[in-house]
């Protein structure tokens, strides 16, 4: 993987949140294949840029890989386990490239504490049940973070 990192910024207006992620793509010609059809998310294939495909994932939660084509416009989300039940394969088209969200322990600091500490913070949600932060669904508390299963 090429070591280029980017942040970017993501928002949803009608509730004011702001949510930030840091990004690292591959080459350019690499698609993602998953080996279990529940990984995809989402596919759009009217999506005009790469920076708009990593907002879509950096909105949804459960989206920790994203590949993006340009010649296409195909944008499609995908929640990757630790286990990687998929990988960053040679695509046919030299316009795709992937992307994965970037995960390390000091983005769940909130973890436990009160809901309005992860208002904005998209790796971590409101438990109803006990009002504190905690890993999203199908997301589990591994390694001093929430990573998928």
């Amino acid at each position: 993987m090429h070591e280029i990192w980017y942040y970017f910024l993501s928002f949803v207006i009608a509730q004011s949140q702001f949510y930030s992620s840091q990004v690292e793509l591959t080459d350019f010609g690499e698609e993602f294949q998953t080996f279990t059809s529940t990984d995809l998310i989402s596919t759009t294939n009217n999506t005009k840029t790469q920076l708009r495909c990593a907002m879509y994932c950096n909105l949804n939660p459960q989206c920790t890989i994203f590949d993006y084509d340009s010649a296409t416009l195909r944008c499609r989300l995908f929640r990757n386990s630790v286990n990687m039940f998929g990988q960053a394969v040679s695509s046919t088209s030299a316009t795709s490239i992937v992307g994965s969200i970037l995960y390390t322990p000091e983005l769940f600091l909130e973890k436990n504490q009160s809901c309005e500490k992860c208002e904005t913070n998209r790796y971590l949600t409101c438990d109803m049940t006990t009002l504190t932060c905690q890993c999203p669904p199908n997301f589990y508390w591994v390694d001093n973070m929430c990573l998928a299963y």
